[in-house]
């Protein structure tokens, strides 16, 4: 069963997408959306990503933004932000 939002910040989509620069270098671009609103609540670009870099984007968020009830990867299923990451 699919969690669909119902308010902002309810649910918080986030995916790595990979393509290549000009000069042939790997680029990968993280996005979050918040799926209620299809805000695009941020995009992050880079040649790598760590779990580090994602939490510190997630931390960001949750500061400026608030913490989203729910966080979905396009490839996992979906966890609890609370029990996640420290408000």
């Amino acid at each position: 069963m699919h969690l669909r939002a119902r308010d902002k910040n309810q649910l918080a989509l986030y995916d790595v997408v990979m393509n290549r620069a000009e000069d042939g270098c790997r680029l990968r671009l993280l996005a979050v959306i918040d799926e209620s609103t299809e805000e695009c609540a941020a995009v992050d670009v880079g040649r790598s990503f760590t779990s580090q870099n994602v939490m510190g984007v997630f931390q960001y968020l949750f500061a400026a933004r608030g913490t989203p009830e729910h966080i979905r990867s396009h490839r996992l299923v979906v966890t609890t932000a609370q029990s996640s990451y420290p408000r």
